[in-house]
């Protein structure tokens, strides 16, 4: 049983004043830690004063376990062992209130993995868990103490930095995380490599509450993508405009191809020596109605980040070969 003074005390107070206790203690068996729930009552004499006790002792470890194996399942990620998307969404409101009343900042990085799908296509999704414990371990030992490490799933984990003392310091956490993830990693005996595109964010001056501050994040994330990949980027009030024309252009897609609005235009392609037209490179465009002539310089990202871009690229030969 336990041998906390503190709770035997408690225990016999209740007794002497109310003539019973019921409670949960962690005793020992051998090695292994047992869980009692115990229900003790007094058994009076002819003078209503205690003359003895009953107590009901029943074995509680299994219903604990299940309990705190339940709770755990709900709140950590059962590959990494880090925090869940439920959890981290939890810590990181709590974050943002004591930050408010202290008055302190808080930075959030949003964490994708460059090259990560090459690794689980080629090596097979063994080794693409492996990796991610890996690097949930790499990036976890780059934060500082009271930082929280999450996956939010797949190759997406997000680091929530409270007293946050200047915008600046973020850096130095994520060019670490940047390093640590550029190392090789050994999977089984076969060397693998991979990036990190960091997007950075800051309360009080990005956002104030949670939804925006991910959203933020997010966003700076795929401008690290936009420029090469394997670096970090802070979210700027700009990166606003971009998120709200790459949303209009994403929706705007879906339905393109069944509304007829893709074209093709044909570019001549001149010899020099003889000045005859030899042939004609052919160049896709996007006709929609609210957004105008839209470049492919715009779209074709949204494509490739959607996956349409296979059936439009299929569309665009078909209708040249015409």
């Amino acid at each position: 049983m336990s041998s906390d003074p503190e709770m035997y005390q408690k225990i016999w107070s209740a007794l002497l004043s109310e003539y019973k206790w019921e409670g949960e203690l962690w005793g020992q068996r051998g090695e292994e830690k047992i869980a009692f729930n115990i229900a003790i009552t007094a058994i009076v004499d002819a003078n209503e004063k205690p003359s003895q006790y009953a107590a009901i002792v029943s074995d509680i470890t299994q219903r604990k376990q299940d309990e705190e194996r339940i709770l755990r399942q709900a709140n950590f990620d059962s590959l990494t062992g880090l925090p869940n998307r439920a959890l981290f969404i939890d810590r990181l409101g709590q974050s943002l209130l004591t930050m408010s009343r202290a008055r302190h900042k808080l930075g959030l990085m949003f964490i994708d993995l460059d090259g990560f799908k090459l690794v689980n296509d080629t090596l097979g999704h063994d080794k693409g868990d492996d990796l991610l414990r890996e690097a949930a371990v790499r990036i976890s030992s780059c934060t500082r103490n009271g930082d929280t490490v999450a996956r939010l799933g797949g190759d997406e984990f997000t680091v929530i930095m409270p007293n946050l003392h200047d915008a600046k310091d973020a850096p130095l956490v994520a060019q670490r995380i940047l390093d640590a993830l550029a190392k090789p990693f050994d999977l089984d005996g076969t060397e693998s490599f991979i990036s990190g595109s960091i997007g950075i964010t800051v309360f009080p001056g990005d956002a104030s509450d949670a939804n925006n501050l991910l959203k933020n994040a997010d966003a700076a994330m795929y401008r690290a993508k936009d420029l090469g990949k394997a670096n970090f980027q802070f979210f700027t009030s700009d990166l606003n405009e971009e998120v709200a024309e790459r949303l209009t252009i994403k929706n705007g897609l879906i339905k393109a191809l069944e509304r007829d609005e893709f074209k093709v235009f044909y570019q001549p392609k001149v010899t020099l020596s003889t000045g005859q037209v030899d042939s004609v490179e052919a160049l896709m465009r996007w006709d929609n109605p609210d957004l105008g002539m839209v470049s492919p310089a715009r779209f074709i990202p949204v494509l490739e980040e959607t996956g349409m871009v296979v059936e439009v690229g299929e569309w665009a030969i078909r209708e040249a070969c015409k």
